[in-house]
């Protein structure tokens, strides 16, 4: 009945210094994945911005473009009007 109570014991404290260590090894991991979730978090806002700025070039040349296709149009109007 002793040996078994103390081996409890000892199961119990190795139990704790196990958990202890799983603890800390989680500890660890989370500090790993936080700093991974901010560098996405940098990569993602830095490609958003990327996107913002291809969108707004693509919106000042669709609009030079059609500048300049109106332009063609009153040219070839005007001709036709003189005629």
């Amino acid at each position: 009945m002793i040996a078994t109570k103390e081996a409890l014991i000892v199961a119990k404290n190795t139990a704790r210094e196990e958990l202890k260590l799983v603890k800390v090894a989680a500890k660890d991991e989370i500090a790993v994945l936080k700093d991974q979730l901010a560098a996405a978090l940098k990569r993602e806002k830095a490609l958003v911005k990327i996107s913002k700025k291809k969108a707004r070039k693509m919106l000042v040349a669709g609009q030079r473009w059609e500048k300049k296709q109106l332009a063609r149009i009153k040219k070839a109007a005007a001709k036709v009007k003189k005629r």
